[in-house]
């Protein structure tokens, strides 16, 4: 828009001197020069009129719109094809992203497993698939020896990862890596191999701590806190990235991920309350998805932002730190231990306790 001059009374021309904000129009259609009915604009040079107008001129007379309206409808227009634009490529990228990423180390964990329980078994003096193996107790999870040595064994860090390959029999073993290769696969997917070495490990060590407060004289093995380490945190990114629906293949995996969660915790239940038995270290299932979904609040992206989920850091920020300090504390300081197995159900005391707490060895107990 531009401003005319000021009124003048030299000339009667309104479209040159009036004292009106100057429109630009757009011609839409202009009236036939043949037509009978036609009409004269007014005159630059007399102050002479038409003075009737018939209705099919009027009809065909040109119009003014406001170019700024026009120009508002294709900036809209442009920042909706830009929109519209960006979300087809969060929705590519994320697409390209879910084929092209190279799904691998969740084979290479279950392959380590399995490699270990079968050179296990060939190491055996006679091949049983009902025994433990690897049978080497230096791989197992224990803070005490056995009895009647007793001594402390909280040194052994390599504990708390080596567990993890060894299985009480082919049952065991079969079982927990037929869940865990497909919640692996799961989360490698979703999150990346890096997400998945930060779950295994972390979860590993949280795992050790919690069960060696619970139940500080038993011993462990078998990969099943994995299981739930993985279930939890793909709870926590199901919770991270609920929101994200800019892909159908990803939505469509988040959700299957989310339903083998849950049906690992219903088993879980159902084994407790109607299946319990003694062998099964079901603290340790607790500890590794209680660890699992904390970590993964932590540590999983937005998959869309490539970035932490603020709630979710704060809340497993603030779990994590009490979970730390509290267990942590108990492993270095709380020598002997004077906690009794929760859950036990063998109606002996452990004969470690007896002697380490109470130094009592002439009486019946569970070795």
């Amino acid at each position: 828009m531009t401003e005319p001059p000021g009124n003048s009374t030299d000339s009667t021309d309104s479209s040159n001197y009036s004292n009106i904000n100057i429109r630009r129009i757009g011609i839409y259609e202009l009236p036939s020069i043949d037509s009978e009915s036609s009409y004269s604009p007014i005159s630059q040079y007399s102050n002479d009129t038409v003075s009737s107008l018939s209705e099919d001129s009027i009809n065909s007379m040109p119009f003014a719109v406001h170019i700024l309206d026009i120009e508002n409808q294709y900036i809209e227009a442009q920042y909706i094809e830009e929109y519209n634009s960006e979300i087809s490529d969060n929705s590519s990228y994320l697409s390209d992203n879910f084929y092209e990423s190279k799904v691998f180390l969740y084979k290479y964990i279950i392959l380590v497993i399995w490699l270990s329980y079968i050179i296990g078994l060939i190491l055996l003096p006679q091949v049983n698939f009902g025994v433990m193996s690897p049978n080497n107790n230096n791989l197992i999870f224990q803070t005490i020896s056995e009895y009647p040595q007793c001594s402390d064994m909280r040194g052994d860090i390599w504990r708390f990862f080596t567990t993890s390959i060894v299985h009480g029999n082919v049952q065991h073993i079969f079982f927990n890596t037929l869940v865990l290769f497909l919640l692996l696969y799961f989360m490698e997917t979703l999150q990346g191999y890096k997400s998945l070495i930060y779950i295994l490990s972390l979860s590993s060590i949280y795992t050790g701590l919690i069960l060696n407060y619970f139940s500080p004289y038993i011993k462990a093995v078998g990969c099943s806190h994995l299981v739930f380490a993985t279930s939890g945190a793909l709870i926590a990114d199901y919770f991270i990235n609920r929101k994200n629906r800019n892909n159908t293949i990803v939505i469509y995996t988040r959700n299957l991920s989310l339903l083998a969660s849950i049906l690992v915790i219903l088993f879980e239940v159902c084994s407790f309350f109607f299946l319990y038995q003694k062998d099964i270290a079901y603290i340790g299932h607790w500890a590794g998805w209680i660890s699992g979904f904390f970590l993964g609040l932590i540590g999983l992206k937005d998959t869309t932002t490539k970035k932490s989920n603020k709630v979710a850091l704060i809340i497993g920020t603030n779990a994590m730190t009490l979970i730390t300090t509290y267990f942590l504390y108990y492993y270095i300081a709380d020598w002997p231990s004077n906690t009794k197995n929760i859950l036990d159900s063998t109606g002996l005391p452990f004969c470690c306790y007896e002697m380490i707490v109470n130094n009592v060895t002439d009486v019946p107990c569970y070795k």
